[in-house]
């Protein structure tokens, strides 16, 4: 764009973050062969982030300060472009339970955790300087769940020698394809994964060898094209 006697600008976007977090958990460990606990977490987050196009008399000396995008007043033509509101809510109780077998040398444990997360996106009606631009877009709503599970074994083969396994459940929550035409094309599903461990960890004197193994298995992994 060419405005005379005017520097033009297309700034980035302006992002207004509200996020709460809340978590309450209760243990069970008496010294005994068995520990427990039992938990429920909640979260919500709001976000409005602002694209806009603005234009700025040129500078005549190096600026003190940076221009505040957020204020219109700073600029001679200020337009708002786009404005999009997201806000997504996770409601997750969990669990988890070991048993210590074999005077202490075997530890094995499961742990698993149940999330809903409700997500919703839409652009908003916009328009400054005098409503030169003014989109309003479609209301994306959305709602998973799952179910995310968690295997453990521990064992001392010797005071300073352990072994171990693991084997648990990855979950990415899905989203939104705001450009899709077709409504079943909007919203796309979770991807998952396994993920298989292997190790052990061993001191010799002064003298540490740790070492372990991964093996994941991704299904319907969300890729940006």
């Amino acid at each position: 764009y060419f405005i005379p006697n005017a520097c033009v600008f297309s700034n980035a976007g302006i992002s207004r973050n509200r996020t709460e977090s809340h978590d309450v958990r209760f243990s069970f460990d008496n010294g005994g062969m068995f520990r427990a606990s039992v938990g429920y977490l909640y979260s919500k987050d709001r976000d409005l982030t602002q694209n806009a196009f603005a234009t700025a008399p040129p500078l005549t000396a190096v600026p003190t300060a940076p221009l505040n995008p957020a204020i219109a007043s700073n600029y001679l033509l200020y337009v708002v472009l786009g404005q999009t509101v997201t806000e997504n809510e996770i409601s997750s109780p969990f669990a988890e339970v070991s048993v210590s077998l074999m005077d202490g040398k075997l530890r094995i444990g499961a742990e698993g955790r149940y999330t809903e997360e409700k997500r919703y996106q839409q652009a908003l009606a916009s328009g400054g300087a005098g409503g030169v631009v003014a989109v309003t877009g479609l209301a994306f709503n959305a709602t998973y769940n799952s179910f995310t599970p968690r295997l453990t074994v521990d064992y001392n083969l010797a005071p300073d020698h352990l072994v171990y396994a693991s084997a648990a459940k990855g979950v990415k929550s899905g989203g939104f394809n705001t450009t899709a035409f077709l409504p079943e094309n909007r919203a796309f599903d979770e991807d998952t994964n396994w993920t298989y461990e292997l190790g052990t960890k061993n001191t010799f004197g002064n003298f540490r060898f740790n070492a372990n193994v991964f093996y994941t298995d991704w299904t319907d992994q969300q890729v940006v094209v």
